[in-house]
């Protein structure tokens, strides 16, 4: 059995997350992810259905994740995959996930538990990040989808409630804490607050 770090490194290689020009991350979330949860994430070849299916299935109606800055965040993340990063591939794979028979009574299952335990254990550290709240947009997403109350009007409010704090809300505070020439991060920026404001509606 291969350790955590290396698995998540190698899978991360694999599914071609490995851009030599990427920026270092100006917020670092440090928190240890538990091997259960990174196992969670599956093999290589599920790890690219999910990645091709998110981006054909959910992107083309909810663009709030750049499929560039993502696999620029995953290449910088190769050898210390931070939390919210694999909160986010979680959250992923989690809303394009189908149901089967037997979950077709409820759909709190394991993957949603480990994503809604992992968004609670970053949010207590009281770091935030653009990666995380598009995690938040995910669960949020798969709650309204499955008639989860009253947890999906809580995470509408904690997502709005972020993204103020991350001035997401405001073009000139979007821009303030990104270096020159971050054309793209604004974007994703401003796509996110958008997402916010569509699953408030």
């Amino acid at each position: 059995m291969y350790p955590v770090k290396e698995r998540v490194t190698a899978l991360l290689e694999l599914l071609g997350f490995a851009d030599p020009f990427a920026r270092p991350s100006n917020l670092e979330i440090n928190l240890i992810v538990l091997p259960d949860t990174i196992r969670l994430l599956g093999d290589i070849d599920r790890l690219r259905v999910i990645k091709n299916e998110y981006f054909e299935e959910i992107h083309p109606w909810m663009p709030v994740i750049s499929k560039s800055l993502l696999s620029q965040t995953l290449s910088k993340s190769r050898t210390e995959p931070r939390a919210d990063l694999v909160l986010l591939l979680l959250c992923m794979k989690l809303i394009v996930a189908k149901p089967t028979s037997s979950q077709m009574g409820g759909m709190r299952s394991p993957l949603y538990s480990a994503c809604k335990t992992l968004n609670r254990n970053i949010a207590a550290l009281g770091r935030y990040s653009t990666n995380f709240l598009q995690a938040g947009l995910l669960i949020t997403l798969y709650e309204l989808g499955h008639a989860i109350y009253p947890e999906a009007e809580g995470s509408v409010t904690r997502n709005a409630e972020l993204g103020l704090k991350l001035g997401l809300n405001n073009a000139s505070n979007r821009t303030m804490n990104l270096p020159p020439g971050s054309w793209a991060e604004d974007e994703e920026r401003g796509r996110t607050w958008w997402g916010i404001v569509m699953l408030d509606r």
